[in-house]
């Protein structure tokens, strides 16, 4: 692999590529906290296997794309940053591939430009719609949380029954948004012991009497700001997930203002020691390179305010737009997430009307790409075949 320096949109973003020159390209998407290295695994067998791969440190994480105000890191720059990335590199058009905070914004991207985005495979997070109403109202996906909007009778287009085989659901009719909606399967997995799922929770730092990304907050009411995104009219259960706005609670400190999420992540002494707590109760040990490099990118100057942006520069109405994706699509969820439930995961095939494939691997943690390389490849490496 080779590193290199990209000049997009204004910044220099650090960057990493495999694979020959003239290899098909496929652009991967970090998430939160975390740089390219996670996706050092698939880089190494994309490459091995005549692809292009391509990954960048996202905005806030590259040293020289660090802005200071909170709105530089809304979902319209991060998009921005993608496509002008992809135009650096000649890439008309690109297979797509994202994790956690890069899988919402792979969403966007193959949402709003179908026709850049070859292949799209969201790795983690569901469509920010089916998010939304997992969560149990009307605002953003994984960022969302504050704030409130009013209702909307937008609906999710309705599914086609004959085209869901097993793991893989395929539509072969183009999708009508104001079709109503079917009801969403519920997996036997959302009904978790609330205990385990707030004992899991991702950091193990204390912030004003209120563990931070372990327990929920005390006293906070999650539900009372709703995730981006519209209501869906008629929904069943239109109170949302109980399970899923507990797995969601950590975003209230995350959006909170005065510095409170980087004291807790950051420790006491500020060597990262919440950080790597958060790692460590989400199921990836603290003992790993990943997260050795992960914590110490967090630790230079800004760089966790700036990561920790992408959740406060989420407002309402971000992601309300964010419709039915028409390229052939890949998801990949694991049931032992602690951020991101089955309800959710279930729902998104309601927002594919192209091609679509789910695949749940079980006993994984929300950390896939680090903890289920051998997996994640081989499913990667057959969609990509499928839709060359």
């Amino acid at each position: 692999m080779q590193q290199l320096e990209v000049t997009a949109n204004g910044f220099t973003f650090d960057a990493v590529v495999s694979g020959p020159s003239d290899g098909r390209p496929v652009l991967f998407l970090h998430g939160f906290p975390q740089t390219t290295f996670s996706w050092h695994h698939q880089l190494e067998a994309l490459g091995a296997a005549g692809y292009r791969g391509l990954a960048y440190d996202q905005r806030g994480y590259s040293p020289r794309a660090r802005p200071l105000a909170v709105d530089d890191y809304r979902i319209g720059e991060l998009v921005g940053d993608v496509l002008a990335v992809a135009d650096h590199w000649d890439l008309d058009r690109f297979d797509l591939v994202g994790h956690d905070w890069g899988a919402m914004v792979a969403w966007v991207v193959a949402a709003r430009h179908p026709d850049r985005v070859r292949t799209l495979t969201a790795v983690s997070v569901p469509h920010p719609r089916a998010f939304a109403a997992a969560f149990g109202g009307t605002e953003g996906g994984v960022g969302g949380g504050g704030g409130r909007s009013g209702a909307s009778t937008d609906e999710a287009p309705a599914r086609d029954e004959d085209g869901v085989h097993e793991d893989t659901a395929r539509h072969e009719d183009p999708v009508d948004e104001d079709q109503a909606r079917d009801e969403d399967p519920v997996d036997e997995d959302t009904a978790r012991d609330e205990d385990r799922v707030h004992e899991d929770r991702v950091a193990g730092a204390r912030v004003a009497g209120d563990r931070v990304a372990g327990d929920r907050v005390a006293g906070d009411r999650v539900a009372e700001d709703r995730v981006a995104g519209d209501r869906v009219a008629g929904e069943r259960d239109r109170d949302g997930d109980e399970d899923q706005r507990q797995r969601s609670s950590y975003i209230q400190v995350f959006r909170a203002e005065g510095g409170v999420a980087e004291r807790a992540l950051l420790g006491e002494d500020g060597s990262g020691d919440g950080l790597r707590a958060m790692f460590d109760a989400s199921g990836l040990p603290s003992d790993t390179e990943e997260v050795r490099r992960f914590t110490a990118a967090m630790l230079e100057p800004g760089a966790l305010t700036a990561a920790l942006n992408w959740y406060r520069a989420t407002e309402p109405h971000s992601l309300s737009d964010v419709g039915a994706i028409t390229v052939p699509t890949l998801y990949v969820w694991s049931d032992q997430d602690i951020a991101l439930g089955a309800k959710a995961a279930h729902a998104t095939v309601d927002w594919v009307s192209a091609p679509y494939r789910f695949e749940v691997l079980t006993g994984v943690s929300h950390w896939i790409p680090e903890t289920a390389p051998a997996e994640l490849n081989r499913l990667l490496l057959e969609h990509l075949a499928a839709y060359g």
